[in-house]
């Protein structure tokens, strides 16, 4: 029995949601802003 995708699966997954991501961010740089948020600032910290 057989739990969820493949890794394959997952990998395919995961780039998918990455070129979209990109291709979302960079068509709306307005939406999103080009600088990271406070928030994300602080956890790389």
């Amino acid at each position: 029995m057989s739990f969820g995708p493949s890794a394959t699966e997952r990998g395919a997954l995961i780039a998918g949601q990455r070129e979209h991501w990109e291709t979302t961010l960079q068509a709306n740089p307005q939406m999103y802003g080009t600088e990271p948020s406070d928030p994300a600032l602080q956890w790389r910290r």
